[in-house]
């Protein structure tokens, strides 16, 4: 009963064009579907794509209500999210009822997730018990991603303290941005950085428990994710190399963690954000100034990176999941062996709530000199202080968490500015426009 004729064609009443290349065949819908569909609908979804021959030319002539009534997704967050999820890959030459040609996504091709990986931390840990050939393939998994992919996503399914820590703090979090503005406005931390976005700094030496705990296990797990990284046989870097860059712990009660957790409050997609039809983003490109970013944001969509390849890519954020982004600094670290990983996050048609936890180095850190100079300029990788460093990414990224700032897309740090020497690095901040 879904497929439509080639009168109603003709008129004008299909949706888009035609299924984009890739999601023509119903096995083809099946594999977006495994990877956009929500895991409580996925296998009911799934058999009736079977047995209605749901291919991409049926797909993408489907009305909301459609979708939901032909693959037995009967709620109505679910079943926006699948519908906002499959629209944003049959956007290439969408037209309206009346057949009127709509604006295109520019700049946008989203593609599978293929390559990014998804591991599990009890297979990271060393006394998880978990057998050694599984920890081995897990962890090549979780290098490969991150180096080639710029990504990847860590289950927290077990052990049980981590996901219910986080996951409490998300809880608070949600509940505080469901206030009024001017219960927000009373809280220490709380930033209206744009019309579309909201954010509350959350600090170590916070008096709420579920903050703390999910301040103690965030640090732990990018702790460990960071020196997995770097001592892998990918980097092979020594220890001493990444561990001095750290707090050392326990921290003072009067001492300021370096490193740092937000809460990030994304308005939902409105008719007052619609640009005639392109994608509306809360935070545009940009590359973060830490080692490591994990961000907690169940099944909420909207996250894309972009690959070594230079395409964006969707990144799913499952529940009880983190995903890990390498940041400046660590690509600094490594000598240039981990790139940051420039991402954005598109605004979505219902609110999205997420935690973010910012691993970063301590200011007085001094980066280790890596890899060989270059022949032309002599510049090099490292040799700096984390200080110094920072100061060149200020003053060469545009923040995407000032309030009333437009941000540019993030750009690489210019190979004038990584030297052996602190002496010519603070000429170049000097020469900086």
């Amino acid at each position: 009963g879904v497929r439509r004729t080639k009168e109603a064609v003709a008129m004008g009443k299909r949706k888009y064009a035609s299924a984009p290349r890739g999601f023509e065949t119903v096995e083809e819908v099946c594999d977006l579907m495994r990877e956009v569909c929500p895991e409580a609908f996925r296998q009911e979804a799934l058999r009736q794509i079977r047995e209605k021959a749901i291919d991409g030319e049926v797909l993408c002539t489907m009305t909301e209500k459609e979708l939901g009534t032909e693959l037995g997704v009967n709620k109505f967050g679910p079943l926006r999210n699948l519908y906002t999820r499959i629209t944003k890959y049959f956007r290439t030459s969408p037209t309206d009822a009346s057949g009127c040609e709509q604006q295109d996504r520019v700049g946008v091709q989203p593609v599978h997730t293929a390559g990014v990986a998804t591991v599990r931390w009890a297979e990271l840990t060393p006394t998880s018990g978990v057998a050694t050939a599984v920890k081995e393939k897990a962890v090549k998994e979780y290098c490969r991603s991150m180096i080639e992919v710029g990504a990847c996503i860590v289950s927290l399914d077990v052990p049980a303290k981590p996901q219910a820590a986080c996951n409490a703090a998300l809880r608070d979090a949600q509940a505080f941005f469901e206030q009024t503005p001017e219960q927000r406005s009373r809280r220490p931390g709380y930033t209206k950085v744009s019309d579309v976005k909201q954010m509350l700094s959350i600090p170590h030496q916070h008096n709420s428990a579920p903050a703390e705990d999910a301040h103690t296990e965030f640090d732990t797990l990018a702790r460990l994710l960071l020196q997995t990284l770097a001592c892998s046989s990918a980097l092979g870097m020594r220890s001493d190399t990444i561990t001095p860059l750290l707090d050392e712990l326990p921290l003072e009660t009067s001492e300021a963690a370096s490193s740092q957790l937000d809460a990030i409050c994304y308005c939902p997609h409105t008719v007052d954000t619609v640009d005639h039809g392109r994608p509306v983003y809360g935070a545009v490109a940009h590359v973060d100034k830490g080692l490591l970013t994990l961000l907690l944001a169940p099944d909420t969509g909207g996250l894309q990176l972009q690959t070594r390849a230079g395409t964006w890519i969707d990144v799913p954020t499952p529940p009880n999941s983190v995903v890990v982004l390498p940041g400046h600094t660590l690509e600094e670290s490594s000598g240039g062996r981990v790139r940051a990983t420039s991402h954005r996050v598109e605004l979505q048609p219902y609110a999205r709530t997420s935690l973010v936890y910012r691993l970063r180095a301590r200011p007085s850190a001094i980066i280790a000199p890596q890899g060989e100079p270059d022949e032309a300029t002599g510049a090099r990788y490292g040799g700096v202080s984390v200080a110094q460093l920072m100061e060149v990414f200020d003053a060469t990224h545009s923040s995407v968490n000032q309030p009333e700032v437009h941000p540019r897309a993030a750009t690489t740090t210019p190979s004038s500015l990584r030297t052996g020497t602190t002496t010519s690095y603070g000429q170049a901040l000097l020469d900086l426009p």
